[in-house]
């Protein structure tokens, strides 16, 4: 008797759920943008998602629906948000953008009551949500039902900048997930000139050469140089801003020194203490250009400067007293 019972809801279920998602269809029609294809081939790099991007517009488009619910992995800087943007664009719909250590269970009642069909929700940083709060959001925009009732269908977005922090029930939540793939150095250069047009081809690919592969940073030098133009050449600017050929910041450098002078395996937090750089800018920026260049080693015990990083250390500041 139970199962025929929970069978019976279970049919019942589906059944509102199909006529619900039919309605949403009706309800909603076809909303991208009249220029959602310009708007794709116009963003720069990320080809592998805008292709799959464009398929599920075009579905949007001529089915109705919503775009699936997607998490976007890579480190600050890559363009995450921007992605998650440019969807809203392309669909013609509102982007809300939130970060997932300020979702409290009250703010995902405020949130979900203020939905629209075919809001973009945006979590940033979306493996640090709080748990039950996050099971409420997640349990919501899976069915569209929250409270016992239905609620306007939306897409959800998370990114993280690590892969391996997300639960996987939270991973399960998405059907679509999407690494960030590296910049070219001519991607790079094109989005520097996107932004600062004024600066010369040569300009551009300076900044893009030194911006560690990250679009942000890239922007950021090329705003520098942008200002200086008439005033000093680019290189001033890059020594003045203590960038070197290869895109490393002082904050790299404040990182070796410290654990030069602490001349023993340091562990990390006390590391975040000393240098007084934000934990996940640390772990997923810093330290993560110095691990590719062999600068800094992990152990057991703490982070370790090597001797490559020693001898880099010793050559910026050789440099440094020579300027």
């Amino acid at each position: 008797m139970d199962t025929l019972i929970k069978f019976a809801e279970e049919w019942k279920r589906q059944s509102h759920k199909e006529a619900y998602d039919k309605q949403v269809i009706k309800e909603a029609g076809p909303k991208a943008s009249a220029n959602w294809q310009e708007l794709l081939n116009n963003h720069i790099g990320q080809a592998p998602f805008k292709t799959i991007a464009a398929i599920h517009i075009k579905k949007i488009q001529n089915r109705g629906g919503t775009f699936p619910h997607t998490v976007f992995f890579g480190g600050p800087g890559l363009g995450k948000t921007t992605l998650a943007k440019l969807i809203a664009k392309c669909l013609g719909t509102r982007f809300r953008e939130f970060i997932a250590e300020d979702l409290k269970a009250k703010k995902i009642h405020e949130l979900i009551e203020e939905t629209r069909y075919l809001d973009i929700i945006f979590i940033d940083e979306i493996h640090s949500i709080d748990v039950s709060a996050g099971e409420i959001l997640y349990a919501a925009v899976q069915d569209f039902e929250y409270e016992g009732r239905k609620i306007p269908a939306v897409t959800l977005i998370g990114a993280t900048t690590d892969a391996g922090d997300v639960p996987k029930p939270l991973l399960d939540r998405f059907p679509y997930r999407y690494s960030m793939q590296p910049y070219s150095l001519e991607e790079l250069t094109r989005i520097v000139l996107f932004h600062y047009p004024e600066l010369s081809q040569e300009e551009a690919l300076e900044c893009s050469k030194r911006s560690l592969d990250t679009p942000r940073v890239a922007k950021n030098l090329g705003m520098h140089v942008d200002a200086a133009r008439g005033i000093c050449s680019a290189e001033e600017i890059f020594n003045y801003l203590g960038v070197d050929d290869t895109g490393l910041q002082p904050e790299h450098c404040q990182v070796l020194n410290t654990l030069f002078v602490h001349a023993k395996p340091m562990a990390f937090q006390e590391l975040v203490f000393r240098t007084n750089i934000p934990r996940t800018d640390l772990l997923n920026f810093y330290e993560r250009h110095l691990l590719q260049r062999g600068y800094v080693t992990r152990t057991t015990r703490g982070r370790i400067i090597t001797p490559e990083g020693v001898d880099y250390l010793k050559e910026r500041q050789d440099g440094a007293h020579g300027h």
